[in-house]
């Protein structure tokens, strides 16, 4: 069973959250040398090689990188290469956490805007069910001066959202979201 949340599984405390060395399934290896340690409640993607950007992961070279590691660099570096993209980052909302990152988008941080995309998505979730509708959120655009956010729930893993920044002068915003289901629909709903 992967480790994320499933439906019919209940969500884990922050102070719950597998530790060091049981990402993989079965608990999985004590990282390789020159491999950092995931910080508690938060995977690393693996060791950065030197291009990452700002926060250093890459699963590029890492003999410890878990399957779901691999689809989340996967998620990530597709989502990066649509055109005009500045960022991206796969979400677990249940934690208010991004699980990866990629990118550099200016003046955002991409681990405060997981945990504020989150809490919107929360909120619009509740507002949802006291409105007595039954449907689900596909995605969520947020249109700044200069910037497209766009948030693309995955229909597999409740709780997990891929989350785009895009240059809004440089993006084709329809060529976006569909590129981003099809990342969702291809990588995230793998089992």
């Amino acid at each position: 069973m992967a480790w994320w949340r499933t439906t019919d599984e209940p969500a884990r405390p922050a102070d719950e959250v597998p530790g060091d060395g049981e990402w993989a399934a079965g608990g999985g290896p004590e990282p390789a040398a020159g491999v950092q340690a995931p910080a508690p409640g938060r995977p690393e993607v693996g060791p950065s090689t030197g291009d990452d950007g700002p926060n250093g992961r890459s699963v590029e070279g890492s003999a410890t990188a878990t399957r779901f590691e691999r689809v989340l660099a996967s998620a990530l570096e597709a989502a990066t290469a649509i055109e005009g993209a500045l960022g991206a980052a796969v979400v677990d909302s249940s934690l208010g956490m991004a699980l990866a990152t990629a990118g550099d988008p200016p003046g955002i941080d991409l681990d405060v805007a997981a945990a504020g995309n989150s809490a919107l998505v929360a909120a619009k979730q509740r507002t949802m069910a006291d409105l007595g509708l039954t449907d689900r959120i596909e995605d969520v655009l947020v249109t700044l001066g200069t910037q497209y956010h766009v948030i693309r729930m995955s229909d597999a893993h409740p709780g997990l959202f891929l989350y785009l920044v895009l240059d809004r002068s440089r993006a084709n915003l329809a060529a976006a979201r569909f590129e981003l289901g099809r990342i969702e629909r291809r990588i995230l709903s793998r089992p």
